[in-house]
């Protein structure tokens, strides 16, 4: 509605009666939208807001509490680890190669 009202040259009275809203509204939506951008508009809670410690416990106990997962999200998940696992030891393999030429030369030497 904001984008229409700003886009074409009608007044807020037209634009309000065609969206079936107040034209003030359009007036405060057109204002926050110009101060806040789209982050303005979207819908916040409104009352007194609950204590912290309150979003600390809800945060830790959603963190614990895990979904089932699907037998295919098992395998998934289990082909993740392996192939972790994988390029963890490729790189070690790889170090320990290098290490094994630093080594040879410093021989030779």
């Amino acid at each position: 509605m904001i984008k229409y009202y700003l886009t074409h040259d009608l007044g807020m009275n037209q634009v309000a009666s065609k969206f079936n809203v107040n034209p003030s509204q359009v007036l405060v939506w057109t204002n926050t939208f110009n101060k806040l951008g789209t982050i303005g508009l979207i819908p916040r809670k409104k009352g007194i807001p609950m204590k912290k410690t309150n979003y600390k416990k809800q945060a830790k106990l959603n963190k614990n509490v895990k979904l089932p997962l699907s037998e295919k999200e098992k395998y998934e998940e289990k082909i993740a680890q392996l192939e972790q696992k994988v390029y963890d030891l490729e790189l070690s393999n790889y170090c320990l190669k290098g290490l094994r030429a630093v080594m040879e030369e410093y021989q030779t030497k």
